[in-house]
Protein backbone atom coordinates (compact mmCIF):
# COMPACT_ATOMS: atom_id res chain seq x y z
CA UNK A 1 0.00 0.00 0.00
CA UNK A 2 0.92 3.26 -1.04
CA UNK A 3 0.65 6.54 1.32
CA UNK A 4 0.57 9.84 -0.11
CA UNK A 5 1.42 13.04 2.10
CA UNK A 6 0.37 15.90 0.86
CA UNK A 7 3.53 18.67 1.15
CA UNK A 8 1.87 22.23 1.03
CA UNK A 9 2.94 24.77 -0.90
CA UNK A 10 5.28 27.43 0.65
CA UNK A 11 2.81 30.57 0.26
CA UNK A 12 0.54 28.00 2.79
CA UNK A 13 1.95 27.41 6.24
CA UNK A 14 3.95 30.13 7.99
CA UNK A 15 7.79 30.17 7.77
CA UNK A 16 8.10 28.59 11.33
CA UNK A 17 6.82 25.38 10.39
CA UNK A 18 7.84 25.35 6.43
CA UNK A 19 10.77 25.94 4.72
CA UNK A 20 11.45 25.87 1.15
CA UNK A 21 15.64 26.25 0.60
CA UNK A 22 17.36 25.68 -2.50
CA UNK A 23 20.71 23.41 -1.82
CA UNK A 24 23.40 24.38 -4.25
CA UNK A 25 27.09 22.22 -3.96
CA UNK A 26 30.18 22.90 -5.84
CA UNK A 27 33.86 22.09 -6.00
CA UNK A 28 36.13 25.22 -5.44
CA UNK A 29 39.96 24.89 -5.68
CA UNK A 30 42.96 22.98 -7.09
CA UNK A 31 42.10 20.25 -9.08
CA UNK A 32 45.29 18.80 -8.40
CA UNK A 33 44.49 18.24 -5.14
CA UNK A 34 45.31 14.49 -3.35
CA UNK A 35 41.92 14.61 -2.75
CA UNK A 36 40.40 16.28 -4.86
CA UNK A 37 39.31 20.32 -4.70
CA UNK A 38 37.10 21.24 -1.81
CA UNK A 39 32.99 21.15 -1.88
CA UNK A 40 31.41 24.42 -0.53
CA UNK A 41 27.70 24.77 -0.42
CA UNK A 42 25.01 27.12 0.19
CA UNK A 43 21.64 27.51 0.60
CA UNK A 44 19.25 30.39 -0.05
CA UNK A 45 15.48 31.05 0.29
CA UNK A 46 13.64 31.91 -2.25
CA UNK A 47 11.19 34.45 -0.79
CA UNK A 48 13.69 36.67 -0.07
CA UNK A 49 16.77 35.54 -2.17
CA UNK A 50 18.66 35.77 0.92
CA UNK A 51 21.87 33.27 -0.12
CA UNK A 52 24.35 31.75 2.88
CA UNK A 53 27.64 30.26 2.22
CA UNK A 54 29.05 27.43 4.09
CA UNK A 55 33.03 26.47 3.46
CA UNK A 56 31.90 22.73 5.54
CA UNK A 57 29.46 20.56 5.42
CA UNK A 58 29.30 20.61 9.06
CA UNK A 59 28.62 24.37 9.22
CA UNK A 60 25.52 23.66 7.01
CA UNK A 61 24.48 20.83 9.34
CA UNK A 62 24.57 23.13 11.90
CA UNK A 63 22.89 25.96 10.51
CA UNK A 64 19.98 23.32 9.43
CA UNK A 65 19.98 21.86 12.68
CA UNK A 66 19.06 25.57 13.93
CA UNK A 67 16.82 25.84 11.67
CA UNK A 68 14.61 22.55 12.74
CA UNK A 69 15.81 23.51 16.42
CA UNK A 70 13.33 27.00 16.37
CA UNK A 71 10.46 25.28 14.37
CA UNK A 72 7.52 23.10 16.55
CA UNK A 73 7.97 19.80 15.79
CA UNK A 74 5.46 17.64 13.14
CA UNK A 75 3.05 14.75 13.88
CA UNK A 76 4.96 11.45 13.02
CA UNK A 77 5.16 10.59 9.85
CA UNK A 78 4.16 14.11 8.46
CA UNK A 79 6.41 15.22 5.52
CA UNK A 80 7.97 18.60 6.00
Amino acid sequence: MTTTTRVPRAGHRPADTYQVLILRLWREGDPSAPEGPPWRWSVEDPRTGTRRGFPSLAGLASYLEGLTLTAPSSPEGEIR
